[in-house]
């Protein structure tokens, strides 16, 4: 008995197996039998699995019966499945609904983690289900064809071979793979078809030549990037922890949608990345966000002393970011504010100075003293200033290079009225002492505003009191 205990050690070592219970039992006098039952019970029990979790089944077999349908048999690995409720079939990625369910022949209402099960499908056709596919709660699995894995080698192999003809097996499911180490025991697998996975997820490597299990481990990131640097990938896989994985997938890739990242995880969301809209982010990344936001604001402000700040769609742009990343770091930083959807330092103030005023008053003077104003481009004021003071309202901008002063506007709102009905474009030029340069197009911003409206070659005033 002693020996045969050591031999079961020596056997077990590395393994799985390891560290579990030997339990010597007679078949033929029965000792050792109630020991076994509560070894097993004492098995199972410490390995129970929270019902809550979302299911999880990887099917076995399928095949139809006549007047039911689909069926696909497994062994359910987690979570609870009613009746009536919808399941997604991965990797194909549809949705069906469970018709009907037995356990041991039996028919029942739920299935839970450990049991047998088959599952009726409705909705579903026989070729889009087989061996090798999951069963999962919708939303909560992935599927890949290609994944990061940490690798450990089987017992009787130093090392993962370089060259081979390569299966990767896990669950139920099987693909041809090549594999490739990017840093000490991870390797990325390139599958020649999808399988479905998610972070955790076991897996063995079986080379066919030598007809033998070659290593194994564990699935930790279901889409890996295209480039992937030796040193951030090994410190990512060391410091993987499974009970943390949306985090560290959020790390590692700086940011996920959180529909991605469920499917990852098997249903799980982070605990403490930011979450901005439909997309987590790690905290380095939004740091350096803000790093690199700082000085593009403060370039626009000396290019644009005058104006209000940088539009965020822009500054949103530049950062390769989308808008609400941009507002979210905005409203956690000191240094940078947000007004009317232009991002601007938070010491900035677009009160003009005692200078600026005096300048405008003179320059006031000359363009009101007629209707026939120069071009904007030639008003006797900074370019920066006269941003500022159409912000403001003391100007309007008819076009991009013709502006009127608010005094000028509410005249020819006023006087407008004395035109008579279908008045054309010189009736209005010579009323108002303007050229048609002019003339056009502020009748067809007066338009737009709804104080004119065109009738053929003429115009007239929809509201005769002046307002617009």
């Amino acid at each position: 008995m002693a020996l045969a205990t050591l031999e079961l050690l020596e056997e077990a070592a590395g393994t799985g197996l390891d560290g579990w219970p030997i339990v010597p039992v007679s078949p033929i006098t029965g000792s050792g039998l109630d020991e076994l039952r509560s070894a097993l019970v004492s098995a199972v029990r410490s390995h129970e699995q929270d019902e809550t979790e979302p299911f999880r089944m990887w099917v076995d077999r399928v095949f139809t019966i006549h007047g039911s349908g689909v069926i696909a048999t497994g062994t359910v690995q987690r979570g609870t499945l009613n009746v009536g409720e919808d399941i997604e079939v991965q990797p194909e990625g549809v949705v069906s609904r469970v018709r009907g369910l037995h356990h041991h022949d039996a028919e029942t209402a739920v299935v839970r983690s450990g049991q047998r099960a088959a599952v009726n499908l409705g909705g579903i056709d026989i070729e889009s289900i087989g061996r090798g596919t999951l069963l999962a709660s919708p939303g909560t699995s992935d599927s890949t064809t290609r994944m990061l894995v940490s690798v450990e080698p089987s017992r009787g192999f130093g090392e993962i071979p370089d060259r081979g003809a390569f299966h990767i097996h896990t669950g139920t499911a099987s693909s041809i793979a090549q594999i490739r180490q990017v840093a000490e025991s991870v390797y990325v697998l390139t599958l020649d078809h999808a399988l479905p996975a998610i972070v955790g997820d076991r897996y063995l490597i079986r080379e066919s030549g030598r007809q033998a299990v070659v290593g194994g481990g564990t699935v930790i990131d279901t889409h890996p990037p295209a480039s992937i640097d030796r040193t951030v990938v090994t410190a990512f896989a060391k410091g993987f922890d499974e009970a943390r994985a949306p985090d560290a997938l959020i790390d590692f890739h700086g940011s996920s949608s959180l529909v991605g990242l469920r499917r990852a995880t098997g249903g799980r969301s982070t605990e403490t990345a930011s979450v901005i809209g439909e997309f987590a982010y790690a905290p380095t990344v939004l740091q350096d966000v803000s790093a690199r936001a700082l000085p593009i604001v403060e370039q626009y402000h000396g290019d644009h002393p005058k104006r209000p700040g940088l539009a965020n769609a822009e500054l949103a742009s530049q950062l390769g970011v989308a808008r609400d990343v941009v507002d979210y770091v905005v409203s956690l930083s000191s240094e940078l504010s947000e007004t009317a959807g232009n991002v601007h330092l938070a010491s900035f103030s677009d009160e003009l100075s005692a200078e600026d005023e005096a300048a405008w008053q003179r320059a006031r003077k000359t363009i009101e003293s007629s209707f026939d104003v120069p071009r904007a481009s030639q008003f006797p004021i900074e370019a920066e200033l006269m941003h500022a003071l159409i912000r403001r309202g003391d100007l309007v901008q008819i076009e991009p290079d013709l502006a009127f002063t608010n005094t000028q506007v509410e005249s020819i709102l006023s006087g407008i009225s004395d035109l008579p009905d279908g008045f054309t474009v010189s009736a209005f030029k010579d009323h108002f002492g303007m050229s048609r340069r002019q003339a056009v197009p502020l009748l067809e911003w007066l338009d737009k505003q709804g104080v004119t409206l065109r009738q053929g070659n003429g115009r007239v005033v929809r509201n005769r009191d002046g307002s617009v």
